[in-house]
């Protein structure tokens, strides 16, 4: 029931498929299928579907009550922002153009000296050790160039190319694209093809016309990413096989190895922490820019940490808002944080559709919400408080 109630608030309020609290609820879709799949085997982890259920009604709530607190019309204000002209900041096409191919030739650049320094995860006798290696070798800032900058870059692209003086006009969007893909696949997370390339652009096209051609491609091109990936670090051929290992990733781990060892070992182990979690998370993520001494370990590290006895590789396992606030707060923290959330990320839209059509500021305001819903199934205050200082290094 209170799934069935998200998704008709979630419709109610987005009315668009590319939407943040669409998104959000289509995440919280697949966390509640895990939970469910847990709960076949044992029925005493029924208690995690509910927990997930109510956090994803509790953002549709607060999504929905943003909508009527602004007096949010989204089918008109939508269409009327998609008719706008493209603004720009820059008075200058050129002195814009050349600067957005220099940065793009930064961050290839960047991205390549990462590998260059950290060696090539997907090509290793053991990528999933090799990729943490990896991240921690290659640099901070080289991550971010790939994981933040370079589709930020493309992004801004796509809002106005008739902006940029760049030709032939397909083939830069196009290399871009291919790069990150193939930069995302040899780095070895299959995550980063959905949740740094599909999701920000999936968002952007929800403030545009969009052609159904376009998201084929962006699915076919995320979901051939995940499987090759997979293929290779599993050291598996089974296409059955492989879709069970993708598909038992993005369900039922995510809830197994996070809200599952919140609510049956940390919490009874420890008692509800008052925000702990959240706090550790800040010297966490400033000790990975090298401030602060020794790298720290954030909520998700801190999880595995509980459930395993060590994390010499520090490996994460997210409990996502829902496990963090009931960490923290029990269900009352749930219902109060996932729709403090729902809310906040109805209102980046809202002010996004009622801002300018500008080709450097949209793209932003579309970045802050990847952030959050990025933040949602990550260390929550550690991945909202990284992406924060990489694009305030960005901008």
């Amino acid at each position: 029931v209170l799934m069935l109630g998200a998704g008709v608030l979630t419709i109610w309020t987005a009315r668009r498929i590319f939407a943040g609290v669409g998104i959000a609820f289509g995440f919280n879709c697949l966390t509640f299928l895990g939970a469910m799949a847990g709960y076949q085997a044992d029925p005493t982890s029924g208690v995690l579907a509910f927990y997930v259920a109510l956090g994803a009604f509790c953002v549709a709530l607060g999504a929905a009550i943003c909508r009527i607190a602004f007096g949010y019309d989204p089918r008109r204000e939508l269409r009327a922002f998609q008719s706008q002209r493209v603004q720009s900041v820059f008075s200058s096409s050129r002195a814009f153009s050349w600067t957005w191919m220099l940065f793009v030739a930064l961050c290839v650049a960047m991205i390549i000296v990462m590998f260059t320094r950290g060696g090539i995860p997907l090509l290793s006798e053991s990528v999933f050790v090799a990729k943490v290696s990896a991240a921690k070798e290659g640099g901070y800032l080289n991550v971010r160039f790939m994981r933040l900058f370079l589709p930020l870059l493309l992004m801004i692209y796509l809002v106005a190319p008739e902006r940029l003086r760049v030709k032939p006009k397909r083939l830069f969007p196009a290399f871009v694209t291919v790069f990150l893909i193939g930069a995302f696949a040899l780095f070895g997370y299959r995550s980063y093809v959905l949740n740094y390339l599909g999701l920000p652009l999936a968002l952007l096209l929800g403030y545009r016309r969009s052609s159904a051609q376009t998201m084929v491609w962006l699915g076919l091109a995320a979901g051939f990413a995940a499987f090759g990936i997979t293929a290779v670090a599993y050291r598996e051929t089974s296409p059955a096989a492989i879709f069970d290992i993708i598909w038992s990733r993005v369900t039922a781990d995510l809830v197994s190895g996070g809200l599952g060892v919140v609510v049956n070992r940390v919490v009874p182990d420890e008692g509800y922490l008052g925000g702990a979690t959240f706090w550790m998370d800040i010297p966490a993520a400033l000790s990975r820019a090298g401030i602060g001494g020794a790298p720290r370990e954030n909520s998700a590290q801190y999880i595995v940490t509980v459930a395993q006895g060590s994390n010499p590789y520090g490996w994460q396992a997210a409990p996502t808002l829902v496990g963090e606030a009931y960490a923290n707060f029990g269900t009352s923290g749930i219902v109060a944080l996932t729709a403090l959330f729902g809310f906040v990320i109805e209102w980046l839209h809202v002010w996004s559709v009622r801002g300018p059509r500008d080709n450097f500021f949209l793209p932003l305001k579309i970045s802050a919400q990847h952030a959050l819903i990025i933040a949602y199934g990550s260390p929550f205050v550690f991945s909202l408080f990284d992406t924060t200082m990489s694009l305030t290094i960005f901008c």
